[in-house]
């Protein structure tokens, strides 16, 4: 399997044509994993932290910068029919390192979304199997 690699991150705007009011989706985008999708906070939050989350989590994890994901997902939360603020849901997708690393890559993420002001923060990881990932049409 094929590594790519960016020499830097690329952010891109993105409209959402299905709704009749566009929402922005902020992406900085690099190609391998793992991927790193951030809801429930301000995007200019997200870019705040992005750097230096970024280099942090290189540290945890071990790979090289340019394979982290880090993608801001706009969200609304609606409860009893009204819309209500919404709370920081951070969703780590990646091929399994360990309990240890697991652990670490989720106090460095909390750490640094509680900087933005937000007190409490949920992360989830969900964990691709090599032989159900495919890139290219091609399974790890």
């Amino acid at each position: 399997m094929s590594c790519y690699h960016c020499t830097g991150f690329v952010i891109r705007l993105i409209e959402n044509c299905i709704n009749p009011t566009p929402k922005r989706h902020l992406i900085i985008e690099v190609m391998q994993m793992p991927q790193i999708k951030i809801r429930g906070i301000a995007v200019e939050q997200v870019q705040f932290i992005s750097k230096e989350l970024v280099h942090e989590l290189q540290q945890v994890i071990g790979c090289p910068e340019e394979d982290l994901t880090l993608e801001w997902i706009p969200a609304t939360t609606i409860s009893n029919g009204h819309i209500v603020p919404g709370y920081p849901f951070v969703e780590v997708a990646w091929f399994d390192r360990g309990q240890e690393i697991q652990n670490r890559v989720a106090k460095s993420i909390t750490r640094f979304i509680q900087k933005t002001g937000h007190g409490s923060v949920d992360i989830m990881f969900t964990v691709f199997e090599k032989n159900r990932y495919y890139e290219n049409g091609e399974h790890f």
